[in-house]
């Protein structure tokens, strides 16, 4: 099973509350529908009856949304965050090639 962000929600992300929770195990005879949930804040009580902030999960419905698709999405937000470090590296790189500076300078 996996679970990612889904891929059509129309809020998108980072603001997504929506999930996807997909098989992605080979060896079954017929692959279950991925299934969409939804978080959302809930209020519950302890024992004292103090509110307690925390998160609920509900079923949303079906989506045609693999394991592979979120496993695409993942390996494209690796992949944008990798060329922002490799940005920074560069960028570095370049500001410090003349010798050292002060953090507030560079």
């Amino acid at each position: 099973m996996l679970l990612g962000h889904d891929p059509n929600d129309p809020e998108g992300e980072p603001g997504s509350h929506r999930r996807v929770l997909a098989t992605t195990g080979r060896n079954l005879p017929k692959r279950a529908p991925s299934r969409v949930h939804e978080i959302a804040p809930e209020t519950v009580q302890d024992w004292t009856g103090a509110p307690i902030i925390t998160a609920a999960i509900a079923h949303v419905g079906r989506s045609d949304a693999t394991g592979h698709d979120l496993l695409e999405q993942t390996a494209d937000g690796d992949r944008k965050e990798q060329s922002a470090l490799d940005e920074a590296e560069a960028f570095l790189g370049a500001e410090l090639a003349r010798g050292r500076k002060l953090a507030k300078a560079v």
